[in-house]
């Protein structure tokens, strides 16, 4: 790794940061402050002693959470500090990373002559992909069920929000009411859609069983069928 690289961003997400209660307390009223704050503002709001909050502060300051600065100095006393955060906004962070999505995966589809070049090209996009998640941890699984469930849990992380339908020792069926892919903007194209199923059967990778990626296949869902051969 680069060490003159910034650092990942996930790294400031709260969830990484191991944050007590009360730690993720200050650090959300400190958020509502877009400017900064001082000790006695979020002591006010938050009715906790000043000595509490500047511990929790310093705590916060300690996981790279948040930063201070002198405020601007005015009339005699000495200067206070401003604390503010350092967090992403993972809403936003999302948003963009949607846009980039949907403008890439426009650029590369006009590049093929035909839609079924593009749905191949996608597959192999995701199949890159999926190579990728399973260089990273994501272990094969030893068996059709054993993989349903892991695979259910990579879709919840994800944000798929997975439930499966139908469920026999041929064939599961498992519904995905929401994407992190989507916007209120913006719907998934089929070739973003094959990318995802490129994905998906890489981390099978299994001849025996068939998996298909259904966009839409009912209201408010997209379904993955996987079905056993033979």
């Amino acid at each position: 790794m680069n060490n003159h690289a910034p650092r990942p961003a996930t790294d400031l997400f709260p969830e990484s940061l191991n944050l007590s209660p009360k730690q993720r307390l200050v650090l959300d009223t400190l958020s509502d402050y877009p400017d900064g704050a001082r000790v006695s503002e979020l002591a006010e709001e938050l009715n906790m002693h000043v000595n509490t909050i500047r511990g929790h502060l310093d705590e916060l300051a300690e996981r790279g959470a948040i930063h201070s600065f002198t405020a601007p100095a005015i009339g005699r006393g000495r200067p206070s500090l401003i604390y503010k955060v350092r967090i992403p906004d993972n809403r936003t962070v999302a948003a963009e990373y949607v846009t980039l999505i949907e403008v890439m995966g426009a650029f590369l589809e006009e590049q093929f002559a035909t839609p079924e070049q593009a749905e191949a090209a996608a597959r192999v996009i995701g199949k890159r992909w999926g190579e990728k998640l399973r260089e990273r941890g994501l272990e094969h699984p030893e068996s059709h069920h054993g993989f349903v469930g892991r695979l259910t849990g990579y879709l919840r992380e994800m944000g798929f929000d997975p439930a499966p339908t139908d469920h026999d020792e041929h064939q599961t069926h498992i519904a995905m009411h929401s994407c992190p892919l989507a916007t209120e903007d913006f719907q998934p194209t089929p070739f973003i859609c094959a990318v995802h199923e490129g994905t998906l059967r890489e981390l099978l990778d299994d001849a025996t069983v068939r998996l298909d990626l259904q966009p839409y296949d009912k209201p408010g869902a997209c379904c993955v069928k996987i079905q056993r051969q033979g």
